[in-house]
């Protein structure tokens, strides 16, 4: 059986039988990949640290392309991401980024372009200012899903393709069947839309367009609550496997409870 070679970031890990684990990365060279690691848990071996969640490690597997299953040979940690996981909110940021990618990407097929936005992401998470960080999160979610082919149209009419942020103020129309913006004169009197400002969908076009973007988006203005609350039910009518980012109910609580 050959070996193979790959780079990748821990999305999970679950325990098997008494000292076994089966992980899942997301990789340069295969996308999602799970791996059988016998002995992860045993206190001899010093796998544990490697292999933990939201790390960057690189690995040696005996791949076998007819089973989902793949066995670890070796593994070693190329970043650790310690800023992140040593503080709350930018861990809850960037597992909210990484759970998008497991929900979203299914399966063993290769987007180089997609895990470098990935890295590109949690490198930006431990450094950028906390105000900025939901909306750094947003500009991530809407670049991968573009790349994965599921970004939403934020700039022109669905059905006429009519330019719709020429100086437009008040509420636009936004179809998530539909997959994107809606001009009145398009407008079905039985469809269902929501009525985002357009002020919050230039924001969005602007964040879609590349992570430097986030502070020309002027985050002390950006309302995450209402960025989510439009773009999530577009997902989860286009994107297989999506539903609700359960990193975000956790960020939500802890909030919750710190105001209390």
């Amino acid at each position: 059986m050959p070996l193979s070679k790959a780079e990748g970031l821990v999305l999970s890990g679950i325990k098997f039988g008494e000292t076994s684990k089966i992980i899942t990365l997301y990789t340069k060279e295969l996308g999602k990949l799970k791996l059988m690691v016998k002995g992860a848990r045993n206190p001899r071996r010093r796998l544990a640290s490697t292999l933990q969640f939201l790390s960057h490690i690189g690995v040696v597997f005996y791949l076998k392309e007819s089973r989902e299953l793949q066995f670890l040979s070796q593994a070693h940690l190329i970043n650790p991401f310690w800023e992140i996981k040593g503080d709350l909110d930018r861990f809850l940021t960037a597992s909210a980024g990484a759970e998008f990618i497991s929900r979203l990407q299914i399966g063993q097929e290769s987007h180089p372009d997609l895990f470098m936005l990935l890295m590109d992401f949690l490198g930006m998470v431990g450094n950028i200012g906390y105000q900025s960080l939901k909306t750094l999160l947003t500009s991530f979610l809407l670049q991968a899903s573009q790349l994965l082919g599921y970004g939403p149209s934020l700039s022109r009419c669905i059905h006429c393709k009519r330019e719709m942020l020429n100086g437009e103020k008040g509420n636009l129309l936004f179809s998530p069947e539909g997959g994107g913006v809606v001009c009145t004169g398009c407008a079905r009197g039985n469809g269902y839309y929501l009525k985002p400002s357009a002020d919050l969908v230039r924001t969005l076009r602007v964040l879609s367009s590349g992570l430097g973007k986030v502070d020309e988006a002027g985050s002390g203005n950006f309302d995450f609550k209402d960025a989510y609350q439009l773009l999530s039910p577009f997902w989860e009518y286009y994107a297989p496997g999506y539903r609700s980012l359960k990193s975000l109910d956790v960020w939500r609580e802890v909030k919750d409870g710190q105001e209390k």
